[in-house]
């Protein structure tokens, strides 16, 4: 079984993962299933663990740790892009779309070839990307609140009790919105003391 200790020497890392021309695509039904496949097919190939994830129309955000003996990031998502982008198009509904006279765009990238890697140094750095993943789709103005955004680790932080990643940031950026929405966690979490962690079994990405 990898080692998935969490190391800030070189073994976790932040990403930004934006589609070719920014085209809002990422999010409907389809491409969010795809998606999910994609990265459950490679992560039985080369593991990797998802401590934070959120998905936007146009691109995405993660925090990765990698196991000790594979830092191989560049190898990962290069099959989650391309084994998203035949899954998307292999759909049911590859054929209604050529019968309907859009063939050109079967051919057209989906992803930007290039992705965005920054190395996780500390704790402190650690907790400032985790913030930043969660608080992005009140920064680009899609929901009012972190809690409003569906396609979110943020959900799975809270149900499991992972208290110590929602960082300082984000206690600040919502207190109002969020207290009773922390009241009915803890209310959760206690009443089920026994739930482990889902950050710990490395859960799939919010994409349903």
């Amino acid at each position: 079984m990898p080692n998935y200790r969490r190391d800030y020497s070189g073994t976790t890392w932040f990403f930004t993962v934006v589609t070719h021309d920014r085209r809002e695509s990422l999010v409907p039904a389809e491409a969010r299933a795809a998606l999910r496949g994609a990265i459950v097919e490679c992560r039985r190939q080369f593991p990797f663990c998802i401590d934070a994830w959120v998905l936007l129309p146009d691109h995405l955000h993660a925090v990765w740790a990698l196991p000790e003996s594979d830092r191989n990031y560049s190898r990962r998502w290069s099959m989650i892009k391309r084994r998203f982008t035949q899954r998307l198009r292999d759909g049911p509904d590859a054929a209604t779309s050529h019968r309907a006279g859009h063939a050109r765009r079967a051919t057209e990238p989906i992803w930007q070839s290039r992705f965005r890697a920054h190395r996780i140094d500390d704790e402190a750095d650690f907790e400032h990307h985790v913030d930043y993943v969660h608080i992005n789709p009140v920064k680009h103005g899609l929901v009012e609140r972190v809690v409003d955004w569906p396609w979110s680790s943020f959900h799975h932080v809270w149900i499991n009790s992972q208290l110590p990643y929602i960082g300082r940031a984000m206690r600040a950026a919502e207190p109002r919105h969020l207290t009773a929405f922390f009241a009915q966690k803890l209310a959760r979490i206690s009443a089920n003391a026994a739930g482990s962690s889902s950050i710990g079994k490395c859960p799939e990405p919010s994409s349903t």
